[in-house]
């Protein structure tokens, strides 16, 4: 991952959140979301269902950031856990920027009382992220 995408996140974390990296990252994920998903994408949110949402996200972060993998191990009527499987330079408030991201994007979808909880950690020395998010 580009030292210059991570460095901006870790200070912002640092200034304004007295180094909360989990309550940072949720914030920054959450504005990025609210940024990202207007227009068109805000329509798409409002047909799409709650689990296609969760496969597109995996897809779409993937894509953005390069070198990881993102993919879908469990996709349930009201739960999806997600796998980061391969992340280069990941830290604990980059895993809850992708948390926030998401939990924003399912709240801009009309879910209720979405959340989320992060089981594993690669930031903490795991193999893998497993992230769990449900909703109503």
């Amino acid at each position: 991952m580009d030292e210059s995408y991570i460095i901006p996140i870790r200070k912002v974390v640092e200034m304004f959140y007295q180094g909360d990296a989990k309550k940072g990252g949720e914030a920054i994920g959450n504005y990025s979301a609210e940024l990202a998903l207007k227009g068109f994408y805000k329509v798409f949110l409002l047909v799409a269902s709650p689990n296609f949402l969760m496969n597109r996200a995996s897809r779409m972060f993937s894509t953005f950031y390069e070198p990881s993998e993102i993919i879908v191990i469990a996709n349930r009527p009201n739960t999806a856990t997600l796998r980061i499987v391969k992340f280069e330079g990941i830290d604990t408030a980059l895993e809850y920027r992708i948390a926030g991201w998401i939990k924003k994007a399912l709240i801009l979808a009309n879910c209720k009382d979405p959340s989320f909880k992060i089981m594993k950690s690669m930031a903490k020395g795991d193999e893998y992220t497993d992230m769990e998010f449900s909703w109503l």
